[in-house]
């Protein structure tokens, strides 16, 4: 009987600290969530990084990282959050058409193509649009301004 009763005793200390976990994770999941609707994306950033130390791979969360940096201007570490995101195969489509933004913003436009390209398959109209805006992009490259400033 003894035996029995540590097991259970073990087993609903267990439980109730698997459910404190959960609620921890999902309280802090809810406060990064808030400020990115805010567009506090500061602590947004500050608030998943958290999260992603708990769970480093969690496409959504990587997604929600990235974009707060393109909010903020800084593109580089946009680039580098959506790169794992897309790595894991399970984001939300509209990640490639922001990914796409970074690139072009990057001056990456060939990336920026294919990531739009890739977009087109979900809606071919904004894809298609944005895809011909890097090809335009490219084309604009080697010629100089028309105009003189004085």
């Amino acid at each position: 009987m003894k035996i029995s009763s540590r097991v259970l005793l073990s087993t609903i200390i267990l439980s109730f600290f698997v459910c404190f976990l959960q609620a921890q994770n999902l309280t802090d999941l809810r406060r990064a969530n808030k400020e990115y609707e805010l567009h506090a994306y500061n602590l947004a950033i500050q608030s998943y990084m958290k999260i992603l130390q708990r769970r480093p791979n969690n496409p959504d969360i990587l997604v929600k990282v990235a974009d707060s940096y393109r909010h903020l201007n800084q593109m580089e570490k946009a680039r580098e959050f959506y790169d794992r995101a897309i790595g894991q195969n399970k984001v939300d489509p509209i990640a490639y058409l922001d990914y796409g933004k970074v690139m072009m913003a990057l001056g990456r436009y060939d990336e920026a193509y294919n990531l739009f390209m890739n977009y087109a398959r979900v809606n071919n109209m904004i894809g298609k649009h944005y895809a011909d805006n890097c090809n335009f992009a490219k084309s604009q490259l080697g010629i100089g301004s028309s105009y003189l400033v004085s």
